[in-house]
């Protein structure tokens, strides 16, 4: 009874992960860097005046900063698929076990359904997935 209660509680408790991905905001982190990248760029001016005449070379990196901006956008979208990923798969679990406790309760002597026609519950077992207890 408790197992199944918790994935229940374990989906509520990742809830949390949607907060932490509005923290990752790439435009803050961006200024940050941004900042940091024009006081390193205005000591290096302030030590040879010559730096901030030259056109032709790139003092201030901005190539490099478009690709960490880049970087971290592509980040923040592989951790947005994986969070929608797994809650979809929480989900579906939690569905999937009501189904299956559902058809259980219903008809305790038929096994038409693929879990237990084909025991899957034991095959994890025996391959070591899941430990005895938890069933």
């Amino acid at each position: 009874m408790f197992h199944s209660q918790s994935k229940l509680v374990f989906l509520i408790k990742t809830l949390r992960l949607a907060k932490g991905l509005s923290i990752f905001d790439v435009a803050v982190i961006m200024k940050i860097i941004k900042r940091k990248s024009i006081e390193r760029t205005e000591s290096k001016i302030k030590n040879d005046p010559t730096i901030g005449e030259d056109m032709l070379t790139d003092h201030n990196n901005i190539e490099l900063l478009l690709a960490v901006s880049y970087v971290f956008k592509t980040l923040k979208l592989v951790l947005i698929i994986v969070n929608i990923s797994f809650f979809m798969a929480i989900g579906w679990l939690i569905i999937v076990h009501f189904v299956d406790q559902q058809k259980t309760t219903e008809a305790e002597e038929h096994t038409d359904n693929f879990i237990e026609y084909f025991d899957i519950h034991e095959l994890k077992e025996q391959m070591g997935l899941v430990p005895s207890h938890v069933r």
